[in-house]
């Protein structure tokens, strides 16, 4: 099993006014002339992305490239904040690459309010359910694609819709999308404002379940050689959301290594799912910088991808599915008693 990527947006200050907005990790067309995207208040507190679109085709997406591939699982929250959507309006794609429409397969909204799933933008299962207004759902796909396809439909734990078939001639999968507003069919009349939190996609298709993504952060040093804007190093990456050059660390040292503890989960959760770990960093000269994240675990250390910092602030996300020191599940006693940082190598 692999986690293609994990986001709960609660790290993004905006879209795009700053580097570090929600550009800098997702790739997205936000067309001022018919929709717009903003950065609103989360479905257990954080973050969340709101899109409204206003039925143009490719108006508000935003996703993320994965490996080509024909399994995949995707999980996330979803509400609904305008009713009576006046089309058939897919919120996830799956596409052959970034802006092709309509997508190999997608679950979209119609306009009694209902899930449904299609393949090549025709509906071939609808859920009975309606998506009350305002309210927030928890939705999963498991999706294979290709002459012996297959698509389960999952609402807030339940499965409401099923497909088996084919989906045609159609490539492997190469991008994954929200896309409230993309319609093949088009559309005006309206504003369609949807929101979306907490969403995960793998490779495998399998569902996770309903889940809740946490954002912790840095509470407090364990060794620490990096040098601090001001305060303590901890401080000064800790803040939610990302704050650019107001607070930061940084070092010019191969090698300088960070670690802290972290703030503790909420509650008890009964299960985890994967642990990421994400930076965001950015360099202030020409000379080529790489850096990796740092994840240790009662004394097991992991280092994450090298990655090529850049002159504009950029993330990059780790994603353990298993804890590094078992190589079983995470746990929540797990999770907070690891320590997180950064380590730069050139």
């Amino acid at each position: 099993m692999s986690f293609l990527f994990i986001d709960g947006f609660d790290v993004y200050p905006d879209i795009d006014v700053t580097a570090q907005g929600l550009q800098a990790c997702w790739v997205f067309q936000n067309n001022a002339a018919f929709g717009s995207m903003s950065i609103v208040a989360g479905r257990f507190g954080g973050q969340a992305v709101e899109t409204q679109a206003a039925g143009a085709v490719n108006s508000t997406a935003f996703g993320q490239p994965v490996a080509s591939g024909q399994t995949f699982a995707a999980g996330f929250a979803f509400q609904l904040a305008t009713p009576n959507p006046n089309n058939v309006y897919p919120i996830l794609g799956f596409l052959t690459a970034n802006g092709v429409t309509p997508p190999i397969a997608d679950v979209a909204i119609n306009q009694n309010q209902q899930l449904c799933l299609r393949v090549g933008g025709t509906v071939v299962a609808t859920a009975p359910a309606i998506l009350a207004d305002g309210s927030w759902h928890y939705i999963e796909v498991e999706l294979t694609i290709g002459s012996s396809a297959t698509m389960n439909l999952y609402m807030d734990g339940f499965e409401v819709a099923t497909f088996t078939g084919n989906t045609g001639g159609a490539a492997d999968c190469t991008f994954v999308a929200f896309m409230p507003g993309n319609s093949s069919a088009g559309g005006t009349g309206n504003v369609l404002t949807c929101l979306f939190d907490d969403v995960y996609v793998k490779n495998i298709a399998t569902r996770e379940g309903e889940r809740r993504v946490q954002t912790l952060v840095p509470s407090s040093n364990s060794a620490v050689q990096w040098t601090p804007l001001a305060n303590t190093n901890w401080q000064e990456v800790s803040e939610l959301p990302v704050d650019g050059d107001t607070s930061y660390v940084s070092s010019s040292t191969v090698n300088n290594q960070d670690l802290y503890g972290i703030t503790s989960l909420a509650g008890t959760p009964t299960a985890i799912s994967a642990v990421q770990v994400r930076t965001c960093a950015r360099k202030d000269n020409s000379a080529t910088t790489t850096l990796c994240s740092v994840l240790s675990s009662s004394g097991t250390v992991a280092d994450g991808a090298t990655y090529a910092v850049t002159g504009s602030y950029g993330y990059q996300r780790d994603i353990y599915a298993t804890d590094p020191h078992t190589s079983a599940a995470w746990t929540g006693s797990g999770v907070d008693a690891a320590l997180i940082g950064q380590k730069l190598l050139s």
